[in-house]
């Protein structure tokens, strides 16, 4: 290997390792999931009505991210919100959403199925 396939290799490893760091990161904090799933939060699963048939959450509610804009309404901006997809980058965007419409109690759940019950 010559100096400049090292040096690409290095920094697709670099770069794919921040792409992960910030993938994983995004999951909001385990406690503050949990106390908002304590506090009777709402569950929204941003996945697509497919995904959410094939296997959700007990009192969860679908509003697929491509519709969560025009659903904002269907929401109570008083109620703690956890929002979770399939592996935590849609729920990421959903979170970035809501909290710019003025959600204030909102998190990224992550996993969907992995979310404790």
């Amino acid at each position: 290997m010559n100096s400049n396939s090292i040096f690409i290799a290095v920094l697709v490893i670099a770069a794919g390792f921040f792409i992960f760091s910030r993938f994983k990161s995004a999951q909001g904090d385990p406690s503050v999931i949990k106390n908002y799933l304590d506090q009777g939060g709402l569950v929204v699963d941003v996945r697509t009505p497919g995904e959410f048939s094939s296997g959700n959450r007990a009192g969860s509610v679908n509003i697929p991210l491509d519709q969560l804009t025009a659903s904002l309404n269907k929401l109570d901006k008083k109620k703690p919100l956890v929002v979770c997809c399939a592996s935590g980058v849609r729920s990421a965007q959903a979170v970035s959403i809501l909290k710019e419409a003025g959600f204030a109690e909102v998190v990224n759940g992550g996993g969907c199925l992995s979310m404790p019950q």
